[in-house]
């Protein structure tokens, strides 16, 4: 069970981002946003992920901004961590073994059919900020995948390393059933220590 938030990486973009007091910011006049790639980027993250906070022109402006405030190298690797969880996404997608609901295959296939083109907010040519709209629609977008691509990794994991066989769904249930073993297991563990540790201090309060 996921106890972390639900996002792809351990920071999270700066959706309201003013540039620090003395601080001239870099021009960006050069930069226009199109109010309908604006909007298809909403309608794309609001049919992935209802509850995504809505993003406008002020907002994407305020990122570009925080992203060229950022050294070089910061900026690639902001950029590159959120980027990276969408192989996690294909790879679940493609994986005949694993069995998403179609309305979940859905809005996986959205996601990634607008992560491929290369002409959205902020077209993918654009030097240093071309993936930036791509990153933030894996993380806004993240909540709805998050669960499900945890689940999906650790059978990865299990099938790895226990080489399950038959069918996709005997593989499922090889997993899911090894979990459950594991978790009763854990739970037993866990009863014992406090059996041990809170029994005789009860015994000797005469309770």
């Amino acid at each position: 069970m996921r106890t972390h938030a639900a996002r792809p990486t351990l920071s999270t973009l700066p959706l309201n981002y003013v540039a620090p007091p003395g601080r001239h910011p870099h021009n960006v006049v050069d930069l226009e946003f199109n109010g309908a790639a604006i909007a298809r980027f909403n309608d794309v993250l609001h049919g992935v992920y209802p509850d995504a906070p809505h993003v406008d022109a002020a907002r994407f402006a305020g990122l570009v901004q925080w992203l060229l405030d950022l050294p070089p190298k910061q900026s690639r690797r902001e950029l590159r961590q959120r980027l990276a969880r969408v192989a996690d996404l294909e790879k679940m997608a493609a994986d005949r073994d694993w069995d998403t609901d179609e309305p979940q295959r859905a809005r996986l296939a959205r996601l990634l059919e607008y992560l491929a083109d290369p002409d959205d907010v902020i077209p993918d040519r654009t030097p240093r900020l071309g993936r930036l709209d791509d990153a933030l629609l894996i993380e806004l977008a993240w909540p709805a995948f998050a669960d499900e691509i945890e689940d999906y990794l650790d059978f990865c994991k299990f099938r790895r390393e226990q080489h399950p066989r038959g069918s996709p769904p005997l593989k499922r249930s090889a997993w899911i059933g090894t979990r459950a073993a594991e978790g009763a297991l854990w739970r037993q563990v866990l009863q014992v220590h406090h059996t041990r540790y809170v029994g005789p201090i009860s015994d000797g309060l005469g309770l």
